[in-house]
């Protein structure tokens, strides 16, 4: 690392230049659930200071400049935003992962959090003693989209277009994705029920209950949010509702 530059003076940069700790502090995390959303026009100095060294081996691998980025984004992001929380420089933070490869902060795993990207788009959902999941999905091509695979009969969103589609994709993801097992549960099991107004649902899995929010975003994509109790949810958009000096 730079002498000018360590774990210590990078997360005070960073909370003093964007309002992560500021906003973070401003919300009980039992009660709510935290979004950070931006566009991948967006990057974040010093990266390379803040993924480990197992994360920036990963980054090398990709073949596709995109995936690269979209990788470096998420997983700053998510570093940044658990030092935040936890006060833990960023090199002393360890991510375990589930058999299902759902990552948690073993330094605390009271924390919630669940990353995704796709698109244009990446982002990260923060709670706390909850069990959350978070997607993101791009707009989906319909000539391109496993229908049978996806809908159940019953489904309260029925896919009439790309809008649709994309939403019921990212709703059954989020809700996977919180349950644990990703895209490894057959989506067409899945009945999407209405709960309270119009982007909010549930969906059971096992006679367990899992509430979900589906967000639309600026180019079509969609993003959503599970969580297994009934949450305030905050979207915070990376970097024009972050700033300090705005």
């Amino acid at each position: 690392m730079h002498k000018y530059i360590n774990h210590k003076n990078l997360l005070l940069l960073y909370n003093t230049t964007y309002n992560f700790k500021k906003i973070i502090d401003s919300f009980n995390l039992e009660n709510n659930i935290i979004i950070f959303l931006t566009n991948l026009s967006f990057t974040f100095q010093y990266s390379q200071y803040i993924l480990s060294d197992k994360e920036q081996l990963r980054v090398k691998k990709f073949i596709r400049e995109r995936d690269r980025i979209r990788f470096k984004v998420a997983h700053t992001l998510k570093r940044l935003i658990c030092s935040s929380i936890t006060g833990i420089f960023f090199d002393e933070l360890v991510f375990n992962y589930n058999q299902y490869n759902k990552p948690f902060l073993k330094n605390d795993p009271s924390i919630s959090f669940n990353i995704s990207h796709s698109g244009n788009w990446c982002g990260i959902a923060v709670s706390k003693n909850k069990t959350i999941g978070f997607d993101v999905q791009s707009p989906i091509l319909l000539e391109d989209f496993p229908i049978d695979q996806v809908i159940h009969p019953e489904d309260y969103i029925q896919i009439q277009n790309q809008e649709t589609g994309t939403q019921v994709w990212s709703i059954k993801e989020a809700v996977t994705k919180a349950y644990g097992v990703g895209l490894g549960y057959p989506f067409n099991k899945l009945k999407i029920e209405p709960y309270t107004n119009n982007n909010s649902y549930f969906i059971k899995i096992l006679e367990k209950i899992w509430f979900v929010s589906s967000y639309p975003l600026s180019d079509n994509s969609v993003a959503a949010i599970s969580s297994d109790s009934i949450s305030n949810i905050k979207i915070f958009y990376l970097p024009e509702e972050i700033f300090i000096d705005k």
